[in-house]
């Protein structure tokens, strides 16, 4: 097969003009979008990072070239905001987590949900032992 042809036939297996709603795919184009957020990101997991993010937060994020609109998403913990501005969701997980979120609370801001409501949707009545910092 030529790689013209694999080229076409991957392409083939996802249909973009068919989007499952409250998804957002982290495509190329997302990924060149958001470089500069999921670099930023990306730095919060060296300790020396975190403190001098914790410093200045708005000059540490300037710093990686981010613009208003994202600082304020950041500030504003509006992790899907970040997403849907091309960053990763794992990337999304270490700037929350540098803020105190933990992935439940993380995943039940980015629904606009209280972590409650969160685990009700989830079919969970009661918080393990890692859900237990909320």
């Amino acid at each position: 097969m030529k790689v013209e042809e694999s080229l076409t036939f991957k392409s083939r297996q996802l249909d973009m003009s068919r989007s499952v709603e409250g998804t957002y795919l982290f495509t190329g184009a997302n990924a060149q979008k958001g470089y500069h957020i999921n670099k930023f990101c990306m730095s919060l997991t060296v300790p020396a990072n975190r403190d001098a993010f914790q410093a200045d937060k708005v000059g540490y994020m300037k710093s990686f070239g981010m613009s208003d609109a994202e600082v304020d998403m950041v500030e504003n913990h509006d992790w899907l905001g970040l997403v849907k501005a091309g960053a990763h969701h794992f990337m999304v997980f270490k700037v929350a987590g540098a803020h105190g979120y933990n992935l439940t609370a993380t995943g039940a801001r980015m629904r606009g949900e209280t972590v409650e409501q969160y685990l009700a949707s989830r079919h969970v009545t009661t918080l393990t032992d890692n859900t237990k910092d909320l």
